[in-house]
């Protein structure tokens, strides 16, 4: 879905994202990670991917309640999705998340890291 926009609301209980120009529906808590692709965003659950035209400031915004982190310039993660973070050198952490993808972070990020492990 490319150039579409991200609305992010309260539905009741639950919190959506709504992606692309239809209507297409995807629970925040299914999102896993969000990594910057040129101009877009790609959005990644445990069985798709979702292209959408809109910053990772922007995204960073609209889904901090929802406990994602900003790990580095190009990436966010969804905190409830981490299994396991693993120091590397320099401040560097590897993230595993629940699937078993490995987003990697930078320096940069790593004091939300080190604020997540602490609570």
């Amino acid at each position: 879905m490319c150039g579409g926009r991200v609305i992010c609301s309260v539905l009741g209980a639950c919190s959506y994202c709504v992606l692309g120009f239809g209507p297409s529906f995807v629970p925040v808590s299914n999102v896993l990670w969000i990594e910057a692709t040129g101009n877009y965003a790609c959005i990644h659950t445990a069985s798709d991917s979702h292209l959408l035209r809109e910053t990772l400031a922007h995204l960073e915004e609209k889904l901090a309640p929802h406990h994602f982190i900003r790990v580095r310039k190009s990436a966010i993660v969804n905190g409830a999705c981490i299994s396991e973070i693993r120091p590397m050198f320099d401040g560097v952490y590897d993230i595993v998340l629940a699937e078993g993808t490995v987003v990697t972070s930078s320096r940069r990020y790593a004091h939300k890291l080190r604020a997540l492990l602490e609570s």
